[in-house]
């Protein structure tokens, strides 16, 4: 997450104040009020999802993105008027690119380049195989599901070398994250509340 954290941390919010991390029910209009054209929001959050077990749609930064609700992974991003983007594993991706889809997209003020986000990114084309495609990216967002269960593991050492006791800001539940991560999208297993975690 750590690169696309980065990117969305850094994109203009035209005087706007917000969160790092909300539900989209906590936002007004959340389909007209994220910088970001609403059918590109809605072919994210509702077309390209049809074919997934769980609703995903988060906000992060104030835009809106797919997020797996336990473990807390980005796989989906929507921005301005044109552009939508999925975290593929490497066959779906594969795919994606022999059907000509981009991994870098240009504009009259730059480019946008995937190379930063990590792997597997790639640009939307609404394409009908995209609901496979985004089944798939959420089941690969789910790699990492048994390393964030262990953090549910309390423990009466406040530090360890390598992972910190933090608390759900919703429950208060205890949590083990790493700090060696940088910032982490959690995801409790208890109240399935998501947030943007720091190491302090």
């Amino acid at each position: 997450n750590a690169g696309i954290f980065q990117h969305l941390k850094q994109l203009p919010n035209l005087g706007r104040k917000v969160e790092i991390s909300q539900s989209p029910q906590s936002v007004g209009d959340h389909y007209t009020s994220l910088l970001t054209h609403p059918d590109i929001v809605m072919q994210l959050w509702d077309k390209a999802t049809r074919k997934l077990p769980e609703r995903c749609s988060w906000i992060v930064y104030g835009r809106p993105v797919l997020v797996h609700p336990s473990s807390g992974i980005i796989f989906g991003y929507a921005f301005g008027s044109i552009a939508y983007a999925l975290r593929l594993p490497q066959e779906q991706y594969e795919e994606a690119i022999s059907k000509g889809v981009e991994r870098t997209k240009k504009y009259p003020d730059g480019e946008l380049d995937f190379k930063s986000f990590g792997e597997g990114w790639i640009f939307g084309k609404w394409l009908k195989e995209e609901e496979d495609w985004c089944l798939a990216a959420y089941r690969f967002a789910m790699e990492d599901v048994s390393y964030w269960n262990s953090f549910t593991k309390t423990s009466s050492q406040t530090a360890t070398a390598e992972k910190v006791i933090t608390v759900c800001p919703n429950c208060a539940q205890k949590l083990r994250a790493p700090i060696d991560r940088g910032e982490l999208m959690l995801a409790c297993p208890k109240c399935k509340h998501n947030w943007l975690w720091r190491p302090s």
